[in-house]
């Protein structure tokens, strides 16, 4: 299962993140800063981070945020959300 986190990197959300980590989930984490996350939350295979509002992000990039990783290698790194 993977499940969206808004408001990642603050201090409810870094818990709740690591939280589902532990639990074997993926995660992707929706953050205004990237930098604000935990460096060993950073590291985690399973999370995805994208630097970005809720209120950026239109339909179809929430959609390609929230795809299922394509192989069991998906790691970290700021998810480029273009046109």
């Amino acid at each position: 299962m993977k499940v969206l986190v808004v408001g990642a990197s603050g201090a409810t959300g870094h818990l709740l993140v690591r939280a589902l980590l532990q639990r074997g989930l993926w995660v992707i984490a929706l953050v205004r800063s990237a930098r604000r996350m935990p460096d060993d939350l950073r590291q985690q295979e399973r999370l995805t981070i994208v630097e970005a509002t809720v209120l950026e992000l239109d339909d179809r990039q929430l959609a390609a945020v929230s795809e299922p990783p394509r192989d069991e290698h998906h790691g970290v790194g700021d998810q480029e959300l273009t046109e």
